[in-house]
């Protein structure tokens, strides 16, 4: 390819990197202020939210129990809960009649 040609990305703007066809659908100008994201606690809306708030529970959640209300697979779960660990939470983990149950400890439940 010569100098000047453009690469195989016709529609890319080398400037800002976007794609011409696609930077409009980011749906807002760079100057535009953002609309915050509603949420209704400290999670949001989200499957990790799911998770959070099952294991908020007395009763703490099971794997099994994660599993069918985000529809994860196991290590996706196991995954999840290592997430919210990194970002501060203590997780509990206790076994009862052989099946593990997770709880978000805080100043509440403990």
């Amino acid at each position: 390819m010569k100098r000047g040609q453009r690469g195989c990305c016709p529609d890319a703007d080398r400037e800002t990197g976007l794609w011409v066809v696609g930077a409009a659908q980011g749906g807002s100008d760079p100057g535009e202020p953002r609309m915050p994201r509603p949420q209704s606690d400290k999670f949001g809306q989200t499957k990790i939210s799911q998770v959070a708030k099952l294991m908020q529970r007395k009763s703490g959640a099971t794997l099994e129990q994660m599993m069918q209300a985000t529809g994860w697979q196991k290590h996706s779960v196991r995954a999840a809960l290592t997430g919210l660990k990194k970002r501060g939470h203590v997780v509990e983990r206790s076994v009862a009649d052989g099946v593990s149950i997770y709880r978000l400890v805080n100043e509440t439940n403990t």
